[in-house]
């Protein structure tokens, strides 16, 4: 399966991109992606990550479907 993802602020810096379009083997799950993505920059360390696929923030268990919308975000602050 095919999924697009984005990357935002601290990850696109290390990652050197906002955007990634992975093939993924089926049952593929969002903490695959942010396994996929730390290991393109080791630089983010242990740094915790969130991950929302098609808009909606995801447990990293949730299981990808083929074009989903992965966005691969680091902690956020702000009010």
């Amino acid at each position: 399966m095919i999924v697009d993802v984005l990357l935002f602020a601290a990850v696109h810096e290390a990652v050197g991109t906002d955007h990634l379009r992975l093939e993924l083997d089926a049952g593929a799950t969002a903490g695959d992606v942010v396994r996929v993505v730390r290991g393109r920059a080791p630089a983010l360390g242990a740094l915790p990550l969130a991950v929302a696929v098609n808009e909606a923030l995801v447990d990293p268990a949730h299981v990808l479907g083929d074009g989903d919308t992965v966005a691969v975000l680091p902690p956020m602050s702000g009010g």
